[in-house]
């Protein structure tokens, strides 16, 4: 959960505002469907993660390494952006 925080932090530090107002949600509930809930407020989205495809660990983990490669992909566009 750390790392994916800093995940999220060092993303909005460098400017990409796709992510403005992400909530992530996760339920440790063994008896709820839905483990993992990511909410993109402010284009009105939920993407849920659910417990029989993966553990909440699992989508946590994946979504650590979406944003780590939007942050790298975000990265090189700003680089040629400004060349």
């Amino acid at each position: 959960m750390e790392n994916l925080a800093l995940a999220y932090i060092e993303i909005r530090r460098e400017g990409c505002i796709q992510f403005d107002d992400l909530l992530v949600r996760i339920h440790c509930n063994p008896d709820r469907s839905t483990v993992v809930e990511i909410i993109l407020q402010s284009i009105d989205k939920v993407f849920s993660g659910r417990a029989q495809e993966k553990t909440a660990l699992a989508h946590c983990q994946y979504l650590y390494e979406y944003l780590n490669n939007c942050m790298q992909k975000w990265k090189a566009a700003m680089t040629d952006e400004r060349r």
